[in-house]
Parts: C-alpha cells; sequence; structure tokens
C-alpha cells in the first residue's frame, strides 16, 4: 500500500474513533444535563415546601402573639372596672 493511502487509512480510522468518542461523551452530557434539571426541579419543590411551613409558622406565632395581646387586654380592662 502506499505511504499516503496508508496516512489516509490511518487518519481516517482515528476520526471514527474520535467521532465514537465524541458520541459517547454528547450522550454523557444530555444524562448530566437531565440529571441537573430532576435536581433543580427537586431543590426547587423542597424550596416552596419550607416557604410554605415559614409562613405557616408565622402565622402560628403571630395567632399566639394576638392572643396573648387579647387576653393581656381583657385582663387589663377587668381590672380597670
Amino acid at each position: 500500500m502506499e505511504p499516503r493511502v496508508q496516512e489516509l487509512v490511518f487518519v481516517l480510522t482515528r476520526a471514527r474513533v474520535f467521532a465514537r468518542v465524541l458520541a459517547r461523551l454528547s450522550v454523557q452530557a444530555q444524562v448530566l444535563a437531565r440529571a441537573q434539571v430532576s435536581a433543580r426541579a427537586r431543590v426547587s419543590a423542597q424550596l416552596r415546601a419550607l416557604a410554605r411551613a415559614l409562613v405557616q409558622a408565622q402565622v402560628l406565632v403571630l395567632g399566639e402573639a394576638s392572643a396573648q395581646v387579647l387576653g393581656q387586654a381583657q385582663v387589663s380592662a377587668q381590672l380597670s372596672v
């Protein structure tokens, strides 16, 4: 086989191997991208749940504080009568 033909066969073989490696890397990149989107969605859902829990806790605390203030106002009103 002529040296130029051998060189061309060698280059084409390497190009084919390189193309396979790139295809595998592309698939892996797609899998990682999907996993990242899934992780973001999971974290986002957890943050929303945490925000809801914090709002509920604030409502409970404000309700308790309001009840205490009303109770103190009633006691003050009874003492002043």
